[in-house]
């Protein structure tokens, strides 16, 4: 069905966030070109589930072509979801500030953990409700934290829990792969698994050097994005839920990303042997006409950076 075909070709296209970022920051590339043009693309492919997810009912009942009122009903459901979706942004953008000013204001660390806590999980609860997945809300409360002025103490309170999350995300992934259906279609999955990532890292290549990127920087950035992403089981199950296709072909479909989070760090090993490794990356920077009109020059932007870069602009 064509409205299979979109939710596949789509959910295949993304890239797995948390497998890309930590083979970028293990290897300390997240400051190179390559690294910023991954990122990049991960940061886009994220927002953008947003308004697919939203899309996924009028997706579904365009698929189906029967019934007078199909077309009205997917309207009313996606009107739903993006109804909930601003409801959030407009909540988080005009009161997560006062709200962690308050509790700033109490000095209890604990209760700024709590707070971000129970801010992630009623999302995620919302987006559940209206028919999205608790990974969407969860990742739209992340976004607003993020635009929050108490982003860093944040990030500092919950730095100690990055790695046990982390884990129990990769965890979560492979307790989602049904081995009964990996040996039942292994020669479906074996041919699919190297074929997908070759075609993604061929189109990343391509995109790249269509917008003036050096070979290397190409190579680097394709062999680190050829995977399937997080969001593509969130995808998967959404589409199952709404008929557009059976759970034989999600399971196949899960298996697949999975193996392609699993071998990522091969592709990225391969790279050597595709450009030259040991030619220094250098970064692009232009200082040209930085002491015109400007009273201040800041050289760097890390997290103390950006906190006194604030201070400056108040």
């Amino acid at each position: 069905k064509p409205s299979a075909s979109l939710v596949i070709g789509i959910a295949l296209a993304l890239s797995a966030t948390a497998v890309a970022l930590q083979l970028l920051e293990e290897r300390g590339d997240m400051g190179t070109p390559y690294g910023g043009r991954a990122f990049a693309v991960l940061l886009f492919q994220d927002i953008s589930v947003v308004a697919i997810l939203a899309l996924m009912p009028l997706v579904a009942s365009s698929g189906t072509g029967g019934g007078d009122g199909w077309l009205l009903s997917a309207l009313q459901s996606t009107g739903t979801v993006g109804a909930a979706i601003l409801a959030v942004v407009l909540v988080g953008r005009y009161g997560l500030n006062p709200f962690f000013g308050l509790l700033a204001a109490s000095g209890a660390r604990e209760v700024m953990t709590a707070a971000a806590l129970l801010v992630v999980l009623g999302t995620a609860m919302l987006m559940e409700h209206v028919g999205l997945s608790m990974a969407m809300g969860a990742f739209l409360a992340g976004v607003l934290l993020a635009e929050s002025n108490f982003r860093h103490q944040l990030e500092a309170d919950i730095e100690p829990f990055r790695g046990l999350l982390l884990g129990l995300f990769f965890m979560a992934i492979g307790m989602s792969l049904d081995l009964g259906v990996l040996l039942r279609e292994w020669l479906v999955i074996l041919i699919a698994v190297p074929l997908v990532m070759a075609i993604k890292a061929a189109i990343i290549y391509g995109l790249c050097r269509a917008f003036a990127t050096p070979h290397d920087v190409s190579v680097r950035t394709a062999l680190v994005l050829p995977q399937g992403g997080e969001f593509g089981f969130v995808m998967f199950s959404s589409a199952v839920a709404f008929g557009i296709f059976d759970g034989q072909t999600s399971s196949i479909l899960i298996a697949i990303v999975t193996l392609s989070m699993a071998l990522t760090p091969i592709s990225v090993a391969l790279g050597p042997l595709l450009y030259d490794d040991d030619k220094p990356e250098q970064m692009d920077e232009d200082f040209a006409g930085a002491d015109r009109g400007a009273d201040v020059l800041m050289v760097g932007f890390s997290r103390f950076g950006q906190v006194a870069s604030q201070i400056l602009l108040s």
